[in-house]
């Protein structure tokens, strides 16, 4: 089947005016239809990423490394706005990190333990070893 290339976009005056305030900020892009070529390529690599019907080519065929290789460089100036906004889900937050007593900075972000998880309580056998006798007292 052959592809269909889109001729035009339909959008809102609202919308056809945010494209033109946006084009000065992508000097990439030659001209305003160039731009719309752009945002809907990053869409299509999105949609990409969630293309994983049994039996088609996983992804729309792109190679997942190279594709997530696109998707971290476009996407990282996206989620560091979220971030700083305050909008990230739960599922995403930045490391915690903290520095102890004698300077090391350690990740202390808390763990999501997954539904079913169990926790081995042996791995809390050798807690002198780790040198937090103090807290431990009575």
């Amino acid at each position: 089947m052959p592809a269909t290339k889109p001729k035009g976009l339909r959008m809102s005056d609202e919308e056809a005016a945010h494209v033109t305030a946006l084009l000065p900020h992508f000097p990439q892009a030659q001209s305003e239809s160039h731009l719309n070529y752009l945002q809907w390529l990053m869409g299509h690599l999105c949609y990409a990423v969630v293309a994983t019907v049994p039996g088609e080519k996983l992804h729309g065929g792109y190679d997942p490394d190279k594709l997530a290789a696109v998707l971290e460089r476009e996407l990282k100036p996206v989620i560091e706005f979220l971030l700083a906004r305050g909008r990230l889900t739960s599922l995403i937050q930045p490391p915690v990190v903290v520095t102890t007593h004698d300077g090391n900075q350690v990740d202390a972000s808390p763990v999501v333990l997954l539904p079913g998880f169990q926790f081995d309580p042996s791995a809390a056998d050798d807690i002198d070893g780790l040198g937090m006798e103090s807290l431990m007292d009575d």
